[in-house]
């Protein structure tokens, strides 16, 4: 989906850049586009309103950090599926284009996932030479 169709699809966002991301604070959901045609490529989903998203029996969203982790990398091994790291220790599978972050909530640390497309799943859990924008990875 374009920019354009997506703020049709879910009206106003609460912010937006222009052709890059919208947020909808009311969601949960914060949405990333990349350069030209290639449209919506990331979800992120907030760690309180975001919606639940499950991989296996694993809920992705709002969970404790280290938890969830272990359960992604069990879901991985035994999926046959590679497991890779983030520079501040969240875990991802690029096969399946998640990426696993943490958010701050009030006092404690909860998961927000990142799901990204098949063109931006390739080093996606690199900050630094991976597609998902700077935006993303300074939030906390």
């Amino acid at each position: 989906m374009t920019f354009d169709e997506v703020r049709a699809a879910l009206l106003d966002p609460t912010s937006y850049i222009p052709g890059r991301w919208m947020e909808f604070d009311d969601l949960g959901v914060s949405l990333y586009f990349g350069e030209g045609a290639s449209g919506l490529c990331a979800v992120a989903l907030h760690a309180e309103r975001g919606p639940q998203v499950r991989i296996g029996d694993v809920d992705l969203v709002g969970g404790r950090p280290s938890k969830v982790a272990e359960q992604v990398v069990d879901h991985a091994e035994h999926n046959g599926m590679d497991i890779r790291f983030t520079l501040e220790g969240g875990t991802a599978i690029e096969a399946l284009g998640l990426v696993m972050r943490s958010q701050r909530s009030v006092d404690v640390l909860r998961t927000r996932p990142v799901l990204v497309a098949r063109e931006w799943a390739p080093g996606s859990a690199d900050e630094v030479y991976g597609k998902i924008p700077k935006m993303e990875w300074d939030r906390t």
